[in-house]
């Protein structure tokens, strides 16, 4: 049996089994406690940011 789609069809599934996979992920990491505070992850963001534009923020 061959089932027929068109391209923006077949890019909106693909598209939307990515998303999925992603909160499957995330749901896994919820669940063995592979969280960080908001607060820190921008810190974080923060630093690396400004090691590649060259500043130093503490």
């Amino acid at each position: 049996m061959k089932i027929s789609q068109d391209t923006e069809s077949y890019e909106n599934m693909r598209s939307t089994i990515g998303l999925l996979k992603l909160l499957s992920l995330g749901e896994e990491d919820i669940r063995k406690g592979n969280t960080h505070e908001q607060a820190q992850v921008f810190q974080i963001i923060e630093k690396l940011l400004s090691r590649r534009a060259g500043l130093s923020i503490e």
